[in-house]
């Protein structure tokens, strides 16, 4: 038996939003048997945009029950059947998040007809219930409230159970057939066809642009989670709607996989990748040389006709932290440094924390020194490198070129090729764009990797003596 499912809910999020309708028609693969409709109080008042979409307002569901009231009456409707809806998963997630607020574990079997729509009638101009009905002459009344739309889903299927001369449905049924946790609108075959080895993939819209870019060490399983984690949340809800197709790139190992994500993310400027699109260097170190000799610290935000930082930041505190921890282990001046805005001696002094450049105790020259020695040793500015890793075949090799702590370059060499002159592997690198972002990853790469090869050189590429 089948338990064709609609609702209609106060937003897209299942753990913000609450439903206010449920519909559920029984299918028994031949004709619908029974059926159950009933509003619901979601204890909150229902949006205007959803009253214009739904035709429900507050005053509909004032005397409605709430979910917690029919939950038991819902679930033993739905117990034992499989789950149907357009969009499955939009409706699934919201009534899992339901039950488990009253108490009841639920879980079933499910069937998008959406996803089986595409594979039984293939070719028609679009996939949404109503325009798919309306390819298929399917009689949809009250659109966009649950009995409605959960009759003419209940139709559909009959439809597509009908039709499927292949076996769709059945296939679908398998217990590892993914086809409930696929995005409606993804190609099966997609993802069926994924590698298991460590690179960058992209999502891509109706239009293939490209809306997401994600690195992975192992790319199938780690858009598998992307797909059975869930689409709670309206981010989620509106990526996974989203997906028309996919794409990857194998990189061979993590950190050119970091550093092409970050590349793409930069170009292409994917609607979804929020978290790494605003990861940008605001804040910049500059030192310059005051009248008296000494050479000083400031901190402000980075513009793009400015002066080049000698480090970046992400964040003020970020920046604070830094030019803190350069004070403590070289005894700086925190007035000199720009920590503490003194107008004489500066606090550090009174705590013998500070050898009085603050006041001309102590002269530049010494002061300067040590300073430069922080700089030097806090920073990755003056490591030149080729960091050696696996490559995207048997035998190939990846070959990052890190040039005074920033990425020159990186490229593949074939198993026929050796590294005994770095020289002339370096004068196959093509130049890339400088991102700092990837200037950080590669240094906290450096730092918490194991089993790195790293070929230490000058900055011309020249085998470094006693590396």
């Amino acid at each position: 038996m089948y338990a064709v499912v609609d609702l209609e809910t106060t937003g897209s999020r299942a753990d913000f939003n609450r439903i206010i309708e449920i519909a559920i028609y029984i299918h028994d693969g031949r004709e619908v048997v029974d059926h159950y409709h009933s509003l619901i109080q979601p204890d909150r008042k229902i949006p205007g945009f959803i009253t214009s979409l739904t035709g429900i307002d507050n005053a509909m569901v004032e005397e409605a029950p709430r979910f917690e009231d029919v939950a038991a009456d819902i679930h033993a409707f739905l117990q034992g059947n499989i789950f149907v809806a357009h969009n499955v998963n939009f409706d699934y997630s919201f009534l899992k998040y339901e039950f488990a607020k009253a108490g009841i574990s639920f879980q079933a079997k499910r069937l998008c007809t959406v996803r089986l729509g595409r594979k039984v009638f293939p070719g028609l101009p679009s996939y949404s219930l109503g325009k798919l009905c309306k390819s298929l002459q399917i009689n949809l009344e009250d659109r966009h409230r649950a009995a409605g739309d959960a009759h003419a889903t209940a139709i559909l299927f009959g439809m597509i159970l009908e039709n499927d001369q292949e076996g769709h449905v059945e296939q679908a049924l398998k217990h590892n057939s993914r086809e409930a946790t696929l995005p409606p609108n993804l190609p099966k075959q997609q993802f069926d066809q994924l590698p298991q080895g460590t690179g960058i993939y992209y999502f891509h819209d109706e239009h293939n642009k490209i809306i997401y870019v994600g690195k992975a060490n192992n790319i199938r399983k780690r858009i598998e989670g992307h797909f059975s984690s869930g689409s709670e949340t309206k981010n989620k809800q509106r990526l996974f709607n989203s997906i028309h197709s996919l794409s990857y790139e194998l990189c061979g190992n993590e950190l050119i996989a970091l550093i092409r994500e970050t590349q793409e993310i930069k170009k292409h400027w994917p609607e979804f990748n929020r978290s790494q699109k605003n990861l940008s260097f605001a804040y910049g170190l500059y030192q310059y040389e005051d009248r008296q000799g000494y050479l000083r610290l400031s901190i402000h935000k980075i513009t793009r006709t400015g002066d080049e930082p000698v480090h970046r930041f992400t964040s003020l505190g970020e920046a604070r932290a830094f030019v803190l921890k350069l004070m403590r282990e070289q005894e700086l001046c925190a007035k000199i440094c720009g920590y503490q805005p003194a107008k004489h001696e500066c606090y550090d002094y009174t705590l013998k924390l500070c050898k009085g450049a603050c006041i001309g105790e102590e002269g530049p020259d010494t002061h300067n020194e040590r300073m430069i020695t922080a700089l030097e040793q806090a920073g990755q500015e003056q490591v030149s490198c080729l960091v050696v890793g696996k490559g995207r075949d048997e035998g190939e090799k990846s070959v990052a070129w890190i040039r005074q702590g920033v990425l020159y370059g990186f490229t593949f060499i074939g198993p026929e090729e050796n590294m005994q002159d770095p020289l002339e592997v370096c004068d196959r690198i093509a130049p890339t764009k400088h991102i700092p972002e990837i200037d950080r990853l590669v240094y906290q790469y450096l730092e918490t990797a194991r089993n790195q090869q790293v070929i230490h050189l000058n900055a011309d590429g020249t085998l470094l003596v006693n590396s």
